[in-house]
């Protein structure tokens, strides 16, 4: 069944919701920023000629919204020139909360390669003078773009219209859409609800809410034609399953999935397949050409699922069977490579060599400030010393919990230094020596005795790097392996 969620609609605009306590989006898009207004006039005060006023046969509009989506790159062969071959590419743009259309771009290899490579996913783009052309009327047409709400669509060739990033002053009035639901905000499925339907959903077209747990990194896939194509395995949650695989196979999408960060972001994804994995054994679900992911939804649900996510804490494996250490590049890294890519909001994974210069195995006064306690279930964070947990996947029941290390240092090289870094579970056990438990037995000089075994000494290890987030100001690197450094 489909989920049923209260409507936050006012006036046929969405409400602002804010994340926590963010005063913008993930994006930088300012929280205040509108995403509309209750009218919609047939051209505004700088010459755009909004969607909802385009008229079939105009060929003089200057149409500005954010790109929601965008295809591949597809090649012909000309039938005009034989010999010679042509491309296009059609990408979704947005100018309001109810109103986005397709716009196809048609030119030869050189032209379109170049256009295409101009601009993203999340851009805001101009588009000036297109063909305003009525939607085809054969359904394998549409079958391979978005379904959009009016009855047009353009089209810019390389002798008619242009595309080109927008710079004017009220970018974020259109930055501001890539969090409004592009469908009735309470059309979709829980995570719990695909898995519990099986079969009966199995091969069908749905919209999903949820929160993101892993970015796996892209690969590349040959096809039985020869075709290079890139794709990316996300891992989703919600408060009803704890794992969810979904693979994105759209190029923009596999760059997008960049800029998503674990547990800090919420996807409204339209439109996507579902299906039974016969390899894995279980529903997994894949984009396709009609698939849109908006990242943090404005809505009511989406913010009580963000909640729920920022009471989750990352783990180190997923139900999908992949593990941290087999998704880990094997690259080598220096600590002012990963600031500069956290910086730049950017995920980053794979070997670093560095020296641990702080350690918090031994604060004075705090004996639990390396441990905490966790939901065996749910694996979320309990009250420490005890306490049951509170997580909304556990409904209330009564869960045994466990100790873990929740070890901080900070870590330096000739390049930098970095603290927030963090051991994923199970990888401090193995290199202290020692379980959380036995660790809270042990006497303070004991515990002083176990830093300085590695404390200032160099070390290999394996990490994922994430950039500042609204719970963290800083950006955080999780450990997924260490040892420390062989003499050379």
């Amino acid at each position: 069944g489909i989920h049923a969620a209260s409507s936050c609609l006012l006036g046929g605009y969405h409400k602002r919701i804010m994340f926590g306590t963010q005063q913008s989006w993930p994006d930088g898009t300012d929280c205040g920023a509108r995403a509309g207004n209750g009218s919609r006039p047939n051209q505004t005060s700088d010459g755009r000629t909004p969607i909802i006023a385009l008229s079939a046969g105009q060929n003089e509009a200057i149409v500005v919204g954010i790109v929601l989506t965008k295809q591949a790159v597809k090649s012909f062969m000309d039938k005009k020139n034989p010999g010679s071959e042509r491309c296009c590419f059609t990408f979704t743009m947005r100018d309001s909360a109810e109103d986005y259309i397709n716009v196809t771009c048609w030119g030869s290899a050189h032209f379109i390669m170049n256009l295409a490579k101009q601009f993203k996913l999340t851009d805001v783009v101009e588009v000036r003078n297109p063909q305003v052309v009525s939607k085809s009327s054969n359904p394998n047409d549409e079958k391979w773009k978005p379904t959009t709400p009016g009855p047009f669509q353009l089209s810019v060739n390389e002798n008619h219209g242009s595309v080109s990033l927008y710079s004017g002053w009220n970018l974020a009035e259109f930055s501001a859409f890539a969090h409004v639901p592009i469908s009735n905000i309470s059309d979709y499925y829980t995570l719990g609800d695909i898995i519990l339907a099986g079969d009966r959903v199995s091969q069908q077209h749905v919209n999903i809410l949820a929160a993101v747990k892993s970015v796996n990194p892209a690969r590349e896939i040959t096809t039985r034609n020869g075709q290079q194509l890139k794709c990316r395995d996300i891992v989703l949650f919600d408060s009803t399953v704890p794992s969810f695989l979904f693979t994105v196979w759209n190029e923009d999408l596999v760059e997008l999935a960049d800029t998503w960060t674990p547990h800090e972001n919420v996807l409204f994804i339209t439109s996507t397949k579902v299906s039974m994995n016969t390899y894995r054994n279980e529903m997994t679900a894949s984009s396709g050409a009609k698939t849109i992911v908006l990242t943090n939804p404005d809505t009511v649900d989406a913010h009580d699922l963000y909640q729920f996510a920022q009471s989750q804490e990352l783990t180190s494996s997923s139900n999908t069977g992949d593990t941290p250490v087999a998704a880990i590049s094997d690259e080598e890294f220096t600590l002012q490579d990963i600031i500069e890519a956290t910086d730049s909001k950017k995920r980053l994974s794979g070997h670093l060599s560095a020296a641990v210069i702080a350690v918090n195995i031994d604060d004075d006064g705090d004996q639990t400030s390396c441990i905490c306690r966790r939901c065996t279930s749910c694996k979320s964070k309990v009250k420490f010393p005890d306490g049951g947990c509170r997580s909304a996947s556990c409904h209330g029941s009564a869960h045994p919990t466990e100790l873990e290390f929740n070890i901080q240092v900070t870590l330096a090289d000739v390049t930098g230094s970095m603290e927030r870094c963090y051991f994923m579970p199970g990888i401090a056990e193995a290199f202290l020596g020692c379980t959380a438990e036995e660790f809270l037995q042990m006497k303070p000089a004991s515990k002083t005795g176990l830093k300085w075994k590695f404390l200032l000494e160099r070390v290999e290890l394996a990490f994922v790097a994430s950039p500042p987030t609204d719970r963290f100001s800083m950006a955080t690197c999780r450990i997924a392996s260490i040892e420390l450094a062989r003499c050379s």
